[in-house]
Order: structure tokens, then C-alpha cells, then sequence
């Protein structure tokens, strides 16, 4: 299950992402990228979970989009989604943040790590 974490641009809040959940067993472009672990960048194809996910994030469609999968060691973990809004395109120069992506799990790994050594010198 793909669930909404945070978001911003247009009528986007924090909220509305929030309460957004896909399943990743039925087509769409997230499970695309969940299963392939390669991002995406294009038209968003016709398909029911891809046509449900843009009227929960305001019902406007972009004439493309990029997802950006980030790996914690080796799964999917995240999924950066972003676009230019109604009949926009998004840029086709994604390059930075392909190279961002990959550092991201580090950053998740530093915060486990700081959980793990508060949780341990709380007992």
C-alpha cells in the first residue's frame, strides 16, 4: 500500500496527502516504480488508480509527471512524486534529483540509528 506523506503546490496541503492510500497491486504509475525500483517520467497513463490519484491531489491532470523511487537497502521505500501542475509539463531535467535520491537513505539510516540509541538509553 502506497500511502500519502506529505505535499505542496496548488490547493495541496499536508492533509490531503495524508489521506491518500493506493494499493500496489493493481496497475498505476506508483506501482510501476514500486516494482521496477526506475523512476518515471511521462504522460500519466489512462488507468483507474492513476485517474483516482489526480482527483485526490485536485482533480487537475499535468501533461506529465516524474516519480522518483528512494531505496532503503534495496526496496522501495519511498516514492517522490512531482509535477508542474494542471496541463503543465514537469521538467524533463530531473538529473539532481536523481542523484538526491540516492543519498536520501542515508538520512533515513542516520535517523534509525538516533532512534535506536535514544530508545536503548531510555531503558
Amino acid at each position: 500500500m502506497a500511502m500519502g506523506w506529505d505535499g505542496m503546490g496548488g490547493s495541496l496541503n499536508s492533509k490531503t496527502i495524508q489521506g491518500i492510500m493506493l494499493p500496489l497491486n493493481m496497475p498505476s504509475i506508483f506501482k510501476t516504480v514500486f516494482d521496477t525500483s526506475a523512476f518515471f517520467l511521462g504522460a500519466v497513463p489512462k488507468a483507474q488508480l492513476n485517474d483516482r490519484f489526480l482527483k485526490l491531489i485536485g482533480n487537475e491532470k499535468p501533461n506529465s509527471v516524474f516519480l522518483i523511487p528512494i531505496l532503503f537497502r534495496g526496496k522501495v521505500v519511498n516514492i517522490l512524486y512531482g509535477d508542474n501542475g494542471h496541463e503543465s509539463n514537469a521538467p524533463t531535467n530531473i538529473s539532481d534529483l536523481l542523484i538526491l535520491a540516492p543519498k536520501v537513505p542515508l538520512a533515513f539510516e542516520g535517523l534509525i540509528m538516533r532512534k535506536k540509541q535514544h530508545t536503548t538509553q531510555g531503558d
